[in-house]
């Protein structure tokens, strides 16, 4: 533990004020190494237990009240050396939150091995080294300065953030867990590490700077509410990126208004779930390589993204990006799904091709899809079935489209907006749906592209196919 504190006069009743400069202690408070004590302007060294200049001593629970910081390295030998760590940082966290007041827990320059949970409750702040995101996939100019390894031999969470019992709102609040870069383990084909950040009934917290990797998922909560996430990298889970629980499954309180800033989920089956959410917000955040992107079920709702960048989501042909109300058994009131912006992007040029529906709706009202780019996907915009989507639920406003093959799938009458020509550039509509802003009546009917131009018809003329869907094409 490092010791840097003023002592008053008044909080000693000394003649007067002294300064506790750099000092390293053990767990009982010894010097282990460094520091002065420094009166009107004399320094003086002390071994031992720390005195005053006058010969009064600073107990524990002085040093700690002046002093909240705890350096995990007080709490063992050899902490960072590549043994075993646990005890050290559990004994470091009980301290921390064991006064009337939690302190911050310091986790330096290093590498250390955790096999066991670490618990965290309200106040506590744990603080890394790390200064910026670590994601762990730029070779050998992104490693991390403080690095924790968990490894346990039997499922396990590393952080379990929760409240401690008492009266009050039954929620941990006011935690800071930040500057961090977390790795799970994976013996055998079977990961052990299950969440890297599990938040039990957690509120008003801030989660900022930590990359996680090789978990069965980075985030797993139930209850939360009013929490940042930000610059959190995670990515390489086996299960998806974060997760929204409830508990009870069928009554239990639902998370609301978190909010995700500039944050990264990647490689991954899946990049989250959201079984109970309302006013969950992501907010210029990246989803790349992942199996889908995030499924959010019926009882959710007003989940938002504003501004996301989507690359290779989905990775596989018959998955979807924005998925909301498949699955799921009650229909919250308005079930809101909120699209502002952003750059989706199907398949890139290494994996080529189209992929996927981009948004696909069930049981859905108040969708909003706003000013989105939809690139390389095979249906944009997608009802899975028409009669759980009401008329006229889905609002759309100036999309564009590139190289998508159905624009709209079994959206008649479902959607309402302005759709600017633009979007025409490639691939085929559904004129029933596109109707809103297309003249269709009297539009001539060839069975291909040949049969259109043996027609009479030129480039650029429209034509309708009559088949199911009764799509609308250009001549080329």
């Amino acid at each position: 533990m490092i010791i840097n504190s003023s002592i008053s006069q008044r909080a000693y009743k000394m003649r007067r004020p002294f300064t506790v400069k750099d000092v390293r202690v053990d767990k009982n408070f010894r010097q282990v190494e460094g520091g002065v004590i420094e009166a009107k302007g004399i320094a003086e060294s002390h071994a031992g237990l720390w005195t005053d200049p006058h010969g009064s001593s600073l107990f524990q629970t002085d040093i700690i009240t002046k002093s909240p910081a705890l350096d995990v390295r007080a709490y063992g030998e050899g902490v960072g050396g590549g043994g075993d760590d646990t005890v050290a940082f559990q004994a470091t966290f009980m301290e921390a939150k064991a006064g009337t007041y939690p302190r911050k827990v310091l986790i330096p320059n290093g590498n250390f091995h955790i096999t066991d949970t670490l618990e965290v409750t309200s106040g506590m702040v744990i603080d890394g080294s790390n200064k910026s995101i670590w994601s762990g996939q730029y070779g050998a100019d992104d490693k991390p300065s403080c690095l924790i390894t968990f490894a346990p031999t039997s499922e396990k969470d590393l952080f379990h953030v929760h409240r401690t019992g008492g009266s009050g709102l039954p929620y941990a609040s006011n935690t800071n867990i930040s500057n961090l870069a977390i790795k799970g383990n994976t013996t055998g084909g079977i990961t052990h590490s299950r969440h890297a950040l599990h938040l039990d009934s957690v509120a008003q917290s801030i989660f900022k700077n930590i990359g996680i990797r090789h978990f069965q998922r980075g985030h797993y909560a139930i209850n939360a509410m009013s929490n940042r996430f930000k610059n959190v990298y995670i990515g390489y889970c086996s299960e998806d990126c974060f997760y929204y629980d409830v508990y009870p499954p069928s009554t239990g309180t639902a998370s609301t208004s978190d909010v995700w800033d500039a944050c990264i989920f990647r490689e991954t089956p899946l990049g989250g779930i959201i079984k109970k959410g309302y006013a969950i917000t992501f907010d210029s955040c990246l989803f790349e390589t992942l199996g889908g992107g995030v499924r959010i079920y019926r009882e959710c709702g007003v989940v938002t993204f504003i501004n996301p960048y989507v690359e290779n989501v989905p990775t596989v042909s018959d998955g979807f990006v924005w998925n909301m109300g498949n699955d799921g058994t009650t229909n919250w009131g308005g079930n809101n799904l909120i699209i502002i912006g952003g750059f989706q992007l199907g398949r890139d040029d290494m994996y080529g091709g189209k992929t996927g529906v981009c948004v696909e709706i069930n049981h859905c009202s108040g969708v909003q899809i706003i000013s989105p780019h939809i690139n390389k996907y095979v249906i944009g915009i997608a009802s899975d079935n028409v009669a759980n989507t009401p008329d006229n639920s889905v609002y759309v406003a100036a999309p564009a489209f590139y190289d998508v093959t159905y624009l709209y799938y079994q959206m008649a009458g479902k959607m309402w907006g302005s759709y600017p020509t633009g979007t025409l550039d490639s691939g085929a509509i559904n004129p029933k749906t596109y109707g809103h802003s297309i003249q269709m009546v009297g539009l001539v009917t060839y069975a291909n592209n040949a049969a259109a131009i043996a027609g009479g018809l030129a480039v650029g003329d429209f034509y309708r196919t009559n088949a199911d869907p009764d799509t609308v094409c250009v001549v080329h």
